[in-house]
């Protein structure tokens, strides 16, 4: 212990002498002295610590609480497939999509169905999102490559685009992702008019 300690006096964080009384009386200062058992003293004020603290557990609360909405979720998963479709990669497409579009369309079929349908349009040009709705009821039948395709009840957000192609100037493109078995939103449908 310092000559300081040893007469009852300590110093602030900006130097300035502070008495301590050592004993039962409280100090007058905010400014308290903690041992951490090596005969290191520190100087703590409790009510800043405590601020820093809720200041903290705030932050983190509010990180927990910004959770992604569904609509986020989704869309997120459509963007992502939709890049492999712009890109011509419709094995990849076909691989990230939901477990029903799988069991709906083979990947070989959907290869050249995307193909058939994505070539003729060109490069995309833009795409710009135009709605995007939640629904847990089954979005409607769709006709895809000339067979008919349902969905069953479940998690679903329908969004849908305004596209620029290369050879065609104002395009809907409509995405169907849906919250697949494990909690994964993945494409379901998928279509262009």
């Amino acid at each position: 212990m310092n000559r300081l300690h040893e007469k009852g006096l300590i110093t602030d964080p900006l130097g300035r002498a502070k008495s301590v009384f050592l004993g039962t009386t409280k100090p007058k200062s905010h400014w308290q002295l903690i041992d951490d058992q090596g005969g290191e003293v520190a100087m703590i004020r409790p009510r800043g610590f405590i601020v820093a603290c809720l200041i903290g557990f705030f932050m983190l609360v509010g990180v927990a609480f910004t959770a992604e909405t569904p609509q986020d979720a989704a869309q997120a998963a459509a963007e992502s497939w939709l890049k492999l479709v712009d890109g011509g990669n419709y094995s990849a497409s076909w691989d990230q999509a939901a477990k029903v579009f799988k069991g709906a369309v083979k990947q070989t079929d959907w290869g050249e169905m995307a193909q058939g349908v994505r070539t003729p349009l060109g490069k995309l040009v833009s795409r710009r999102l135009k709605s995007r709705e939640y629904t847990e009821k089954a979005p409607t039948t769709r006709v895809i490559g000339g067979k008919v395709y349902t969905w069953g009840a479940g998690k679903y957000v329908i969004i849908q685009y305004d596209a620029v192609f290369a050879n065609k100037a104002s395009a809907v493109e409509t995405v169907i992702p849906m919250a697949d078995p494990d909690g994964v939103w993945r494409v379901s449908g998928y279509s262009i008019r």
